[in-house]
């Protein structure tokens, strides 16, 4: 009777002994396997980030390429054209060679040719949106060349797109800050509409027959969008919950943010530090973020900042589905 309690006492044993080492190795095994799904999915995640940056930033790209692109049609800066403009853009020729008569006997062309310039100056800027955006282009004309006054009469409602004078609104702020900058984009808020707007000044420059050098001012055009709109161009669910993008201007200023509502005093300066298409880890506002800056055209800088506890959160929610599912 004692030899069976004993045979079994120890059979028992090595049952227990069994069962636990079989528990400790399941156990690492668990762990190992958490662990492997849990950097798998953590680089997943990273990388289908990243994905979507590139993606944004590549669409924002060519939309400010098709501006790029349209202005340019309108008139080019960089251009040194004959003292009789014989050789501008319809747009630009319209402007210079436009001369005033008391007899206004040729008014009649005047009109037809306005609006075959007006026609083709939307038709520039429409297909720089191809997505229905809510925009606005408008081309300020210099109050030195005699068509202002032609183009006065034409009132600027609630989403005209085409030709004005500037002597509506060269008091305004920003037209004198686009003056100063001489050519240079200048990209504000227009805090009473919420529009995101790109001024820019054009340039006339031109040559005499002595080959004497001569500039004047074209006019100013102004390309201007909802903000709201952005978010047509940034795939904002391909990133994290409190993921955000920053749009800067070439100065450094922020001119605008999607999904943050934070103080421009509250921006580190140190985000534009980050280099140019490279995805860096930083500690912004007390968080490690991952931060990409993209140089746009225009002289607009555009900041994605990811936070990387919303990575971590992120492939552990998608870790444990995985692990639910598998032992369902």
């Amino acid at each position: 009777m004692k030899k069976r309690y004993r045979k079994m006492s120890l059979c028992s044993k090595i049952c227990v002994i069994f069962g636990l080492v079989n528990f400790i190795v399941m156990g690492i095994f668990i762990i190992f396997l958490y662990r492997y799904f849990q950097g798998t999915v953590k680089d997943f995640v990273t990388k289908a980030v990243d994905s979507t940056v590139s993606t944004n930033n590549r669409e924002m790209e060519t939309l400010l390429e098709r501006i790029e692109y349209a202005y340019g049609l309108v008139h080019k800066n960089e251009n040194i054209y004959t003292a009789s403009g014989g050789d501008l853009s319809n747009i630009g020729k319209m402007i210079v060679q436009y001369k005033a008569e008391k007899s206004n006997k040729e008014l009649q062309k005047v009109i037809e040719t306005y609006k075959e310039n007006l026609q083709l100056f939307n038709d520039y800027f429409e297909n720089c949106f191809t997505n229905g955006m809510n925009y606005n282009s408008i081309l300020y004309v210099d109050t030195k060349w005699p068509i202002h006054v032609f183009m006065q009469n034409r009132s600027i409602s609630n989403g005209w797109n085409g030709f004005s004078t500037n002597a509506l609104i060269k008091e305004e702020e920003w037209y004198q800050e686009t003056e100063l900058r001489d050519g240079e984009c200048y990209w504000f808020v227009q805090s009473d509409s919420n529009k995101l707007c790109m001024a820019k000044l054009l340039k006339y420059r031109y040559v005499d027959s002595g080959l004497n050098m001569y500039c004047e001012t074209l006019g100013t055009l102004v390309v201007s969008f909802d903000v709201s709109s952005i978010s047509n161009y940034i795939n904002m669910n391909g990133l994290t919950p409190d993921s955000y993008v920053l749009f800067y201007d070439e100065d450094d200023m922020l001119v605008h943010a999607v999904n943050a509502d934070i103080a421009e005093e509250q921006i580190s300066g140190k985000l534009l530090e980050v280099e140019q298409d490279i995805t860096k880890e930083m500690l912004i506002e007390e968080r490690e973020c991952l931060v990409n800056r993209k140089e746009l055209p225009l002289g607009l800088q555009m900041v994605t900042v990811v936070p990387i506890d919303d990575i971590h959160q992120m492939t552990f929610q998608i870790v444990n589905i995985i692990i639910f599912a598998g032992f369902a």
